[in-house]
């Protein structure tokens, strides 16, 4: 019975312990997305209303890059605890990153979305 407990509460831990940045707006589903993203139709407006503020880099060109990231990592501090890190290194860091062009007339042109997982066990085997 303790050891179904000391489990849970290892779980619980890993779980809580995990943080995230980004403003979270890049882990929508594809379906989501495709419904409110659509190259040549959607603006810059209804991207900002679907998603919130974007990272912006703009260009002399009048094409503007808008980045909305999301990272979920388990904190640094975590790995160092008794059975907790142990627990810790199973679990993989996660990262996506939507990328919008618009075009100088503020209409959207292309649309790309990057998924990584990365475990960490496999980082530190290829060491």
């Amino acid at each position: 019975m303790k050891t179904r407990y000391l489990i849970g509460l290892i779980f619980a831990a890993v779980l809580a312990g995990c943080a995230a940045t980004g403003n979270g707006q890049a882990t929508r589903d594809a379906a989501a997305r495709d419904a409110e993203v659509v190259p040549g139709r959607s603006t810059k407006t209804d991207i900002v209303k679907a998603y919130g503020e974007a990272h912006v880099f703009k260009f002399d060109s009048g094409y503007e890059i808008w980045v909305y990231q999301n990272s979920q990592t388990i904190p640094r501090f975590v790995r160092h605890l008794p059975l907790v890190g142990m627990a810790a290194s199973l679990v993989p860091d996660r990262s996506r990153e939507l990328v919008l062009l618009f075009g100088p007339d503020h209409v959207l042109r292309k649309v790309r979305m990057h998924q990584e997982v990365a475990s960490k066990l496999a980082a530190a085997e290829s060491r």
